[in-house]
């Protein structure tokens, strides 16, 4: 068994969307899921604990009950466009960082999807 500080979690803002798209609508929801053997191993079960300092609002935000509305997908990549990344790499690093904005999503091809997304060199502005 892997000691949870050892553990690799998804990033905050993948694992809240995998939360969101449980429908929970409260502590005792994601308590009772999280014992129920059917949570991931990537996704924490004390969410508070693994994500201090990392995007961590409340467990209403967790759940979903007080949803991120992030940028529309244009205004969205406008703004990724102007910080003038080279590759997915500069991506991922800056979405660990703790500088990306919470109306910003870690994941745009899953927000984005099938809402203007088209590739990752496009979103970050390096296709040629």
């Amino acid at each position: 068994m892997i000691a949870n500080q050892n553990k690799e979690y998804l990033l905050f803002e993948d694992a809240r969307y995998f939360v969101h798209r449980l429908g929970l609508k409260s502590l005792k929801d994601w308590t009772i899921y999280s014992e129920s053997g059917k949570k991931p191993d990537n996704i924490p079960k004390h969410p508070r604990a693994t994500y201090k300092h990392k995007g961590w609002k409340s467990i209403k935000d967790w759940v979903g009950i007080e949803i991120i509305n992030f940028l529309s997908f244009n205004e969205a990549r406008i703004f990724v466009h102007q910080l003038d990344f080279k590759s997915e790499s500069d991506w991922r690093i800056y979405c660990k960082s703790g500088k990306k904005p919470n109306y910003i999503p870690a994941t745009p091809s899953t927000v984005y999807k099938n809402k203007g997304w088209k590739s990752m060199s496009d979103w970050l502005g390096t296709k040629i």
